[in-house]
């Protein structure tokens, strides 16, 4: 990192710790290795509720990086649905990528189509499994 960098990284860090002590969102958590389909399904699979993800938000790059890529300095956060983002993150760079929902299972979709999903037990189960195992 150049000193630039980390700067900005601490005046998001700083302003989330802010909004965090402010209860301007619900959780949240740091998007490092496994990226945000993996930080996703955790949330998911913790809380017994879903998520719909949307693949729009991906302009720049392949969706594989954007689903599991680590972002550095990147936080995933859930807001109420009545939070008002521009006042609750005050400035800081955001997309918004999804929404939680009440059935148990994740779902990408593109353009208003799935182009994947299923059940956060499935997933669970498959993911306590070992390479091995998966692979056979």
């Amino acid at each position: 990192f150049d000193a630039g960098e980390t700067s900005a990284i601490r005046a998001v860090w700083d302003a989330l710790l802010r909004a965090h002590s402010e209860g301007r969102y619900v959780a949240g958590g740091a998007i490092a290795e496994g990226g945000i389909l993996l930080r996703v399904f955790e949330a998911a699979w913790g809380s017994g509720l879903g998520a719909r993800i949307n693949l729009d938000v991906v302009r720049n790059g392949p969706r594989d990086g954007f689903l599991f890529g680590e972002f550095m300095g990147s936080v995933m956060l859930e807001v109420a649905p009545s939070c008002d983002l521009e006042q609750a993150l005050s400035g800081m760079p955001y997309v918004v990528i999804g929404e939680v929902i009440e059935e148990p299972g994740l779902r990408l979709v593109e353009k208003g189509s799935p182009v994947w999903e299923d059940s956060v037990a499935r997933l669970a189960e498959d993911w306590s499994r070992t390479f091995h195992e998966v692979v056979e």
